[in-house]
């Protein structure tokens, strides 16, 4: 793949604001269920602004950038993330695709503010005509 982005990989896509019912099902789904993920009283005696996202929801919607490589009969072999900064109900995500040198494709995570809240990197491989 070397500096170039599967086919079917887009570089960026814009994801809907962050809802509380997604917070709250995700939740019920892990099972982890600590206040700061569902309680904004309770996220705020902890210090924070309100409710945070879970690192693995953020991850999830990270992977939302695979979809149309997945619909191309391609996988994901590898898949690496750093949380760098909280993610709150409310916030819009953006998902950045850059191609390296290696056969990983670099992932960014930026808040409606351009401030990054998560990195990562994948190893897709493309089993369509063309991939890879």
């Amino acid at each position: 793949m070397k500096n170039h982005l599967p086919e079917g990989l887009q570089k960026e896509i814009q994801l809907p604001p962050i809802t509380k019912e997604q917070l709250s099902e995700y939740a019920e789904a892990s099972t982890d269920l600590n206040p700061i993920h569902i309680d904004d009283q309770k996220a705020r005696e902890f210090g924070l602004l309100g409710v945070i996202a879970h690192g693995m929801l953020t991850m999830a919607f990270m992977s939302k950038i695979f979809t149309p490589v997945l619909e191309r009969g391609g996988m994901v072999q590898d898949f690496h993330a750093r949380f760098k900064a909280k993610v709150f109900e409310g916030d819009s995500l953006t998902v950045k695709a850059m191609p390296s040198e290696t056969d990983d494709v670099q992932i960014s995570v930026f808040n409606q503010h351009q401030d990054e809240v998560a990195t990562g990197y994948a190893n897709i491989k493309c089993l369509s005509k063309g991939g890879d």
